[in-house]
């Protein structure tokens, strides 16, 4: 059975179990003023539904000549993202890779809410970036989907970095009696204003909404609740941003094995 406590680990502990951690050697104001490099949209460690425990594990690469220094900055959900905010510095050395197993207990933190990715050269890093977000269910596995770190300059078509007045469609599951569908929102470096239009699979408009979101914040939330409505089976909703640039996803859990998945709206 799952037990339902979660251990809080310190970083340094973490890190230093994994072997993997390497002395800094920077201030932590230098750390701090790293731009941001990738965001990783959603990242949990907490119980959910049906008894499910969810955690995101993280993997970063260096295949470059040089050590690479980085930082992590955890935004809660719910909140406004401030530079401040709970984060963890790391350095990885040419060819190396760190591990964490469930990041946000190697920060001290729990719940749900999204990651900075802070490393030098954001447009050009070379980091190689694996995240995975899975149910664990202790001596029967895990079930999850790997998530990748999003660049904020993925704008465009086909880009998931959604800007203003561009749109993006999310596709509802077929049976929404055995899965259930949340809605997820990351905010940039600029607050938005996210409308919604929701549509049947034979394409009729059975409602409308919005949510307005500041810079660099996050809310996942049960889709029908998130809209006020009863979602309609394989039906669709398009996203319209105004003002700022918000990654949109949906994100489809087994309502039986808790497994998950995910799909990121794409910038028309």
């Amino acid at each position: 059975m799952r037990r339902f406590v979660l251990l809080f680990v310190s970083a340094a502990f973490a890190l230093a179990a994994a072997g993997l951690a390497q002395e800094l050697d920077a201030s932590e104001e230098a750390y701090a003023a790293l731009p941001l490099a990738r965001v990783l949209p959603a990242v949990g460690s907490t119980a959910g539904v049906g008894g499910s425990f969810f955690k995101t594990s993280v993997q970063i690469f260096n295949p470059g000549a040089n050590t690479m220094n980085g930082r992590f900055v955890y935004h809660a959900t719910g909140t406004a993202g401030i530079p401040s905010d709970p984060g963890l510095d790391f350095s990885v050395g040419s060819q190396q890779t760190l591990t964490w197993d469930d990041i946000l207990p190697a920060m001290g933190q729990s719940g749900l809410g999204t990651l900075d990715v802070l490393l030098p050269s954001a447009s050009s890093s070379p980091a190689v970036i694996v995240t995975r977000v899975f149910n664990d269910a202790d001596e029967d596995g895990t079930a999850g989907f790997t998530q990748e770190a999003i660049s904020p300059n993925e704008t465009g078509t086909a880009g998931r970095v959604i800007t203003n007045g561009r749109s993006a469609y999310l596709v509802l599951p077929a049976d929404l009696d055995r899965f259930r569908f949340n809605i997820g929102l990351r905010t940039l470096a600029s607050a938005a204003s996210v409308q919604f239009s929701v549509r049947d699979a034979d394409g009729n408009i059975v409602g409308l909404g919005s949510k307005s979101m500041p810079a660099s914040s996050f809310l996942q939330q049960e889709a029908g609740v998130l809209l006020g409505l009863e979602l309609p089976p394989s039906g669709t909703i398009r996203i319209v941003i105004n003002g700022g640039a918000t990654v949109v996803y949906g994100a489809t859990i087994d309502n039986v094995t808790q497994d998950p998945s995910i799909q990121f709206a794409r910038t028309l």
